[in-house]
């Protein structure tokens, strides 16, 4: 785990590999649940390995935590990916602050839908809107 600013790097995780669902490891971004800001977080897939269509694919979704080793808990909506893109989720610092009060640990859970898309690569960072 490293700790980071926003305003210095919000890099959640880059080059992640994965073949089944997982999640990353948690960094800390403080300042994200203050005063009143929206966010996204982009996620920048890879080329997938395998059958990729609407039933084999891959879902990404933004968490967080007021502890490293804590519970988790889903922020904005998950996003499906196809293929090699730019996805986004949409946040506000009011809405982490309202679902996990203190929360400053971010991770992404890359989800394995279906059976033939075997593999895919990502990189998750958060920016302001």
């Amino acid at each position: 785990m490293s700790k980071k600013t926003f305003d210095a790097l919000g890099l959640i995780t880059e080059d992640e590999a994965v073949t089944t669902t997982a999640s990353c490891t948690a960094v800390q971004i403080d300042g994200l649940n203050v005063g009143s800001a929206a966010y996204h977080a982009v996620i920048a897939t890879g080329a997938f390995v395998g059958t990729v269509d609407a039933s084999n694919n891959y879902t990404f979704g933004l968490e967080v935590s007021d502890a490293l080793a804590g519970t988790y808990v889903p922020v904005g909506d998950v996003a499906e990916s196809l293929e090699a893109e730019e996805i986004e989720i949409g946040f506000t610092s009011e809405q982490i602050e309202r679902l996990v009060p203190g929360a400053n640990f971010f991770r992404v859970t890359a989800t394995r839908v279906g059976t033939t898309a075997t593999g895919v690569t990502y990189t998750a960072s958060i920016t302001k809107v």
